[in-house]
């Protein structure tokens, strides 16, 4: 859906509802040229997620972070927060975490000449990105160097 047919559908102004603000930062990170989480560290964060074990995923996804523009590493902490918000009130929103994590995978983390091989079988690294940084948004951004 394009932006101007977004921006007619919905009146922003007049929603409470996060589902909706949450679409349209999708289709607005979607339509971006670059994602991000740039396409010169893709392949950090995919490696990062590729650790079984939390504290060392956590230290990886940390140090990949530490490579991002501060305006990207700025952006991409708030949405973030406001993601982790939209999980939490999933009595209200009906929108679990991986859902989260699946449907704003591809809009913020994707390489930069996409294969079908690739998105397959970076899928599920893509969405396990996402998911942690959402989950451990704050123990993940604030301790970045």
């Amino acid at each position: 859906m394009e932006r101007q047919a977004i921006l007619n559908t919905y009146d922003i102004h007049r929603t409470e509802d996060p589902n909706i603000i949450a679409h349209l930062l999708r289709e607005f990170f979607i339509q971006m040229e670059e994602p991000i989480i740039t396409f010169n560290v893709y392949s950090s964060f995919i490696a990062a997620d590729s650790h079984t074990d939390p504290i060392k995923k956590s230290k990886y996804l940390r140090s990949a972070l530490s490579l991002l523009p501060k305006n990207n590493f700025l952006l991409l902490k708030l949405l973030c927060e406001f993601l982790a918000d939209l999980a939490a009130a999933f009595d209200t929103t009906h929108t679990s975490l991986q859902d989260i994590a699946i449907s704003f995978g591809t809009a913020l983390l994707r390489p930069k000449i996409e294969t079908r091989l690739l998105m397959v079988t970076d899928a599920e690294h893509i969405a396990g990105v996402v998911a942690k940084l959402i989950e451990d948004n704050q123990a993940i951004f604030n301790n970045v160097a």
